[in-house]
């Protein structure tokens, strides 16, 4: 008997402790919903590229992105959000290690595609 009284007294303490603390028994967890889209890239931020243009819009950042692809270049777009501008979507063509090999790039697209204001940037 005096075993049970035991049992009863040291649940009564853990009641009293969770009630004391404020905890209910079947408390409820909010999740907070996020409102913001993240976007991220897992190409590495070194080398360089080539930037064909920059858009406020992305589906026609998106459709030269296609283009590119269909006449065989590593084309793809890459999203800043600039606290002036806003949301701008940059249409880059490949990956480079130096400066020199993105400038092969860079000639071929001005010459055959008439991009005449693409340049070279860092990644």
């Amino acid at each position: 008997m005096k075993k049970y009284m035991v049992i009863i007294a040291i649940l009564i303490f853990i009641l009293g402790v969770l009630v004391g603390r404020g905890l209910k028994y079947k408390e409820k967890i909010v999740i907070p919903q996020v409102k913001e889209k993240i976007r991220f890239s897992l190409k590495p931020l070194t080398g360089f590229t080539v930037q064909v243009g920059s858009y406020k819009e992305e589906a026609r950042a998106q459709s030269v992105v296609a283009k590119l692809k269909e006449k065989g270049y590593d084309a793809y777009l890459a999203s800043v959000d600039l606290p002036s501008e806003g949301t701008l979507h940059r249409v880059r063509v490949g990956e480079f290690r130096t400066r020199e090999g993105a400038s092969s790039t860079l000639k071929e697209l001005k010459a055959k595609e008439g991009l005449r204001d693409a340049y070279i940037t860092s990644r």
